[in-house]
C-alpha cells in the first residue's frame, strides 16, 4: 500500500470534515439565533441533503470524465471560496442558507473522486485498510467538528468558524496535491465520452450493487428519523446538553475505532464483504433498539457506541465492494448513485422525523430506525447467501 498517499488523504479528510462540521454547527446555531425558528434550521439541513443528492450524479460524472486529482483539488478550493466569502459578509438567514447550499455543491465531487481513485493508489489487498483509515479520519471530523464549532462560536461568532472551514479546505487541497500516484487506471482516457446516469444502470444490473442501493436507502431513512430524536431523548433522560453531546460523541468514537480495526480486514470475495456489511447493519439495529428501550443515559451512550461501530463497518465495506467489482471508467458514477440513495434516505427520514416524534415520542423514532436497519441487514445477508461466489457484471460500463 502507498502509505504516504493514504496518510495524506486521511489527513485531508480529517481536516476538511472537522472544518465542515464546525462550520455547520456554527451556521445552524447562527440561523436559530437570528430567527428563533426551527423551521429555518430545518431549511438549512434540508437544502444541504437535497442538494447533495441532486449534485451526486454530476459529481460522479466529473470524477469519471476529468482528472480525479484536479477534481478533488478544484472541489476543495471552490468550497474554500464559498466559506471565505461567508466569513466576510453572510449575516442574514437567507444568506446563511445559501452558504449551506453552495458549500454542499462545491464539496460534492470530492468524495466520489477520492473513493473512485483509491484502488489505483493502493494494492487490492490493502483496500480495506485504506478505507478503514479514511473512515476513521472522517469520523474524527464528526466528533471534533461540533466541539470546534462551539468553541469558535464562543470566541468570535460564526464568521470565525467559516474562516476556519475555508482554511481547512485549502489545507485539504494542498495535501491532495502532494499525493503521488495514478488517480485513474492506466490507459483510461479522460477525453472519452462519459455518459451521465451510467452509475445507476451499472448498479441496477449487478445484484450486489443493487443490494447496496436498497440497504443504504433504508439505513439512512431510519437514521434520518432517529437522529432527530437525539436532543428530545437527552431532555427526556434529564441529561441536558451534556447528555446530548455524550450520545453524539459515543457514536463518533465507535466509528473511529471501528475504522481502525477494519484496517485488518483481509481481502475477501465481494459477497463475503456484503455479509460483513449485513452484520454492521445488525449492529446499527441493535443500537437503535437499545436506545429506544433503555431507561437511563449511560446504557444509551454505550449502545450508541455499538451503532457507530456498525455504521463504520457498513460504509467501509460498501466502498470496498464497489472498488472491487466496478470498472474504473464508471466507478465515480457508481459511488455517486449510492450517494444519491443516501441523500434520498436522509431526506425521507428528516421529513418523517417530526411526524413520528410529535405523534409517538423520541423513542419511537429510534424504534423505526431499528426496524429499517434490521430490514436492510436481512436484505444484505439474504443477497449474500443467494449470490454466486463473485459478482463481475459491474465490470462493464
Amino acid at each position: 500500500m502507498s502509505r504516504q498517499a493514504v496518510r495524506l488523504l486521511a489527513a485531508a479528510e480529517a481536516i476538511s470534515a472537522t472544518g465542515s462540521l464546525a462550520a455547520y454547527t456554527a451556521l445552524t446555531y447562527e440561523v436559530y439565533h437570528l430567527t428563533g425558528s426551527a423551521y429555518w434550521v430545518s431549511t438549512a439541513a434540508f437544502s444541504s441533503f437535497a442538494l447533495a443528492g441532486a449534485a451526486a450524479p454530476v459529481a460522479g460524472w466529473l470524477a469519471d470524465r476529468y482528472d480525479r486529482r484536479r477534481v478533488m483539488i478544484g472541489s476543495d478550493l471552490s468550497a474554500a471560496l464559498v466559506y471565505a466569502l461567508a466569513a466576510i459578509g453572510a449575516a442574514e438567514p437567507i444568506l446563511l442558507v445559501l452558504v449551506t447550499a453552495l458549500g454542499t455543491l462545491a464539496a460534492a465531487p470530492f468524495r466520489p473522486a477520492g473513493n473512485a481513485a483509491l484502488p489505483n493508489l493502493v494494492e487490492a489487498e490493502d483496500l480495506a485498510r485504506a478505507n478503514g483509515l479514511l473512515s476513521s479520519a472522517h469520523s474524527i471530523g464528526i466528533v471534533a467538528g461540533p466541539v470546534a464549532g462551539g468553541l469558535l462560536l464562543a470566541a468570535g461568532g460564526a464568521t470565525g468558524a467559516f474562516a476556519v472551514n475555508a482554511a481547512s479546505f485549502v489545507i485539504s487541497a494542498l495535501l491532495v496535491a502532494r499525493v503521488h500516484g495514478n488517480f485513474a487506471a492506466p490507459g483510461r482516457s479522460t477525453q472519452e465520452h462519459v455518459e451521465r446516469g451510467a452509475g445507476f444502470r451499472v448498479a441496477a444490473a449487478d445484484p450486489l450493487l443493487r443490494c447496496l442501493l436498497a440497504t443504504e436507502f433504508l439505513l439512512l431513512l431510519g437514521i434520518g428519523i432517529g437522529i432527530a430524536g437525539d436532543a428530545p431523548l437527552a431532555r427526556e433522560l434529564g441529561a441536558g446538553p451534556a447528555g446530548y453531546a455524550a450520545i453524539i460523541t459515543s457514536w463518533g468514537l465507535g466509528s473511529v475505532l471501528a475504522g481502525l480495526a477494519l484496517a485488518r480486514w483481509p481481502e475477501r470475495p465481494p459477497r463475503v464483504d456484503l455479509g460483513g456489511l449485513g452484520a454492521g447493519l445488525v449492529l446499527v439495529a441493535v443500537a437503535m433498539a437499545g436506545t429506544a428501550l433503555l431507561p437511563t443515559l449511560r446504557p444509551v451512550v454505550a449502545v450508541q457506541f455499538i451503532g457507530g461501530v456498525g455504521m463504520s463497518v457498513v460504509f467501509v465495506l460498501r466502498n470496498v465492494i464497489v472498488q472491487r467489482t466496478t470498472a474504473d471508467a464508471v466507478r465515480g458514477r457508481v459511488f455517486a448513485a449510492l450517494d444519491t440513495a443516501v441523500a434520498a434516505g436522509s431526506l425521507g427520514g428528516l421529513a418523517l422525523a417530526g411526524l413520528v416524534i410529535e405523534q409517538s415520542g423520541a423513542r419511537a423514532a429510534y424504534a423505526w430506525a431499528a426496524v429499517l436497519a434490521t430490514l436492510a441487514g436481512v436484505i444484505a445477508i439474504g443477497v449474500m447467501r443467494g449470490s454466486r461466489p463473485a459478482s463481475r457484471s459491474a465490470q462493464a460500463s
